[in-house]
């Protein structure tokens, strides 16, 4: 293994001779005692392939399903959801980067994604996007773009489950739609849409997004049939 600049090397030997592929250092955290372990991960293994080592290495539990999330940083406000099933640097992880690991058995508590299963996660979703733009078809809401559910699960699944997605659109009488864009880290046009697409309903008088009885609607037929 060699130094270049501030990232190692590791080297592997291959068909074609001496292959080195990146790697990186990562802090990891276990996800019930809170101890840490610092790791160098060649920026091609598979995460699950990652709960392997660690597992080999004592410093987690056979029988238990791990995923994990990337922790806040100073380039990055909110946590990330890892995918088992993609590399590191597939999965966007990079140098010095801080890894919380979770078992599937961390559910709830807190409302934070971090705490929640991600598998459960990608199901909620899977079942909330769709159902999205039939409530707007039943209730007659004209939905601002094609696929808005779709839409909606690529910018947003990521960062909430849908409760939490859901109660952050639902959550006031009266919305600037600005105030919105900025609390979402999206666009104004953005913002407006998911607006008229929970069934909020431009006020002149107020210069605001008014919420409606459709909006009522949507949180009631979302709460009892998804979550």
């Amino acid at each position: 293994m060699g130094i270049v600049g501030d990232k190692q090397i590791a080297y592997y030997y291959g068909w074609g001779g001496v292959l080195a592929v990146e790697e990186y250092n990562i802090l990891m955290i276990h996800p019930t005692n809170n101890s840490d372990i610092d790791v160098g991960l060649p920026c091609n293994i598979l995460l699950r392939d990652v709960f392997c080592q660690l597992i080999d290495a004592g410093f987690l539990s056979t029988g238990q399903y791990y995923n994990c999330v990337l922790v806040p940083n100073d380039n990055r406000k909110e946590r990330i959801a890892l995918d088992n099933d993609k590399t590191i640097s597939e999965n966007g992880i990079e140098n010095n980067d801080v890894i919380q690991i979770l078992t599937a058995t961390q559910a709830g508590g807190g409302g934070d994604v971090a705490c929640y299963c991600i598998e459960s996660i990608y199901m909620l979703w899977n079942s909330f996007y769709p159902y999205l733009d039939q409530i707007n078809t039943i209730l007659g809401i004209t939905v601002p773009m094609l696929g808005f559910g779709m839409w909606v699960n690529k910018k947003f699944s990521k960062k909430y489950t849908p409760k939490q997605f859901t109660e952050k659109i639902t959550d006031k009488e009266l919305w600037n739609y600005h105030e919105l864009a900025l609390k979402l880290d999206i666009s104004d046009d953005e913002a407006k849409k998911l607006l008229k697409g929970f069934g909020y309903k431009w006020n002149r008088n107020f210069s605001l997004y008014c919420k409606t009885d459709k909006t009522v609607d949507i949180i009631k037929k979302v709460k009892h049939d998804i979550m």
